[in-house]
């Protein structure tokens, strides 16, 4: 719905997350972010409210895995 807010849990165990509007739009901050601009939240917040603005919002969410070790470089 419109101008609501949500409170968004982040999973721990991640890297962080995109959120991708996908329809709609949402606040962040002073600004309204709409169709496919979007915002990366880092694995240091706990929880993102998420506030739709005058239309109600559509989000894609993309959960970025932390680096495996396996793909380390080490030294030679």
């Amino acid at each position: 719905p419109k101008n609501e807010t949500y409170l968004f849990p982040i999973p721990q165990n991640i890297a962080g997350i995109f959120m991708i509007v996908m329809q709609g739009s949402l606040i962040e901050g002073d600004q309204c972010l709409r169709k496919n601009e979007n915002i990366y939240i880092s694995q240091d917040i706990k929880g993102y409210n998420i506030q739709t603005a005058d239309l109600a919002a559509q989000i894609l969410i993309l959960q970025m895995p932390l680096k495996d070790p396996s793909y380390q470089v080490t030294s030679m």
